[in-house]
């Protein structure tokens, strides 16, 4: 793009900003950067971590959640559970309770990996607490006054009979579910015996029920942990490999045909042709400020970073 278009999109970001009214909304995939940098590692392995005081297995269910979070991401390549199972077996080693560098590194050559992660559970507990507690509530008193309300589509004032009510204070039972996991992560390079990344990363529940329709819907202890475990495991798999999130942009319906019609198939998901209307656009009018605009967030969509940032 040239220095005028740049300059025409970001008066498009300005105008996007002062008339939301002129813009639409689409959900697009972006690709983020790891947020360490681990090399040029791509072959790893993820022993079973250590299990949280009182809740066994909880390090196994960490450590599998983490690999299936890094192979659907597709950029590392990820050791089966089986095959360490045969490798370490063979050397009647265990694939869980590593505590250090130097057994990350034995074990890290034995699997033929570039880097080894381990940890550790130090929280993973769910606690559920039933009282009692005094709330305001809204009774009627079994008297009656007359009340004017007013149509609100004629406008036309009229009189109701109403109960007078009054507020007392009522005895309700509550349940409230509390649920913690703590996770501790190490990743070590195999050759070097380097600790590329350190993390301790909590994640927590709470929620409160106070009536019997709010206690059935209060999700399992099981479940409760099963999300916390993806959320905290989720945010590490972010740290050490890049990932794509989506996000929503807005687009810039414009006043040309070109414009208005490149939405209409972007909105449809048919962002190649969306281009071609943006571009013919930008060929028509090259200070067309919302096919520039427009055609920066389709060559994001697409994956072509460059050409979005240009």
């Amino acid at each position: 793009m040239s220095f005028a278009c740049v300059r025409t999109c970001i008066a498009a970001v300005i105008a996007l900003l002062l008339a939301g009214c002129a813009s639409v909304s689409v959900k697009i995939p972006v690709r983020h950067s790891a947020g360490i940098d681990v090399g040029n590692i791509k072959r790893i392995a993820v022993i079973d971590f250590r299990d949280a005081s009182m809740a066994p297995g909880s390090g196994m269910k960490v450590a599998t959640t983490l690999m299936s979070m890094l192979l659907d991401e597709g950029y590392y390549q990820v050791v089966e559970r089986d095959r360490m199972r045969q490798i370490l077996g063979e050397q009647k080693l265990a694939i869980e309770g590593i505590v250090d560098e130097s057994d990350a590194v034995e074990i890290g050559k034995m699997l033929g990996v570039g880097a080894l992660i381990f940890g550790e559970v130090s929280g993973y507990s769910v606690e559920t607490v039933r009282g009692w507690e005094n709330v305001e509530e809204q009774v009627g008193t079994g008297k009656y006054e007359m009340v004017e309300r007013k149509n609100i589509f004629t406008g036309k004032k009229y009189k109701v009979k109403e109960e007078i009510m009054k507020t007392v204070l009522v005895r309700r039972q509550y349940v409230v579910k509390k649920a913690g996991v703590d996770i501790n992560f190490r990743m070590v390079h195999v050759e070097t015996g380097e600790v590329l990344a350190v993390e301790s990363i909590p994640a927590s529940y709470s929620k409160k029920a106070v009536s019997s329709y709010e206690v059935e819907r209060l999700p399992a202890d099981q479940s409760i942990l099963s999300d916390l475990t993806r959320v905290v495991t989720g945010k590490f798999a972010r740290k050490i490999s890049p990932y794509t999130a989506t996000e929503v942009r807005a687009l810039e319906k414009g006043k040309d045909k070109l414009t208005k019609e490149g939405v209409i198939f972007a909105r449809e998901g048919l962002w190649d042709r969306a281009i071609e209307r943006w571009e013919d656009a930008l060929k028509a009018s090259p200070s067309n400020a919302s096919a520039c605009y427009n055609l920066g967030v389709a060559y994001e969509h697409e994956g072509k970073l460059q050409l979005a940032k240009e």
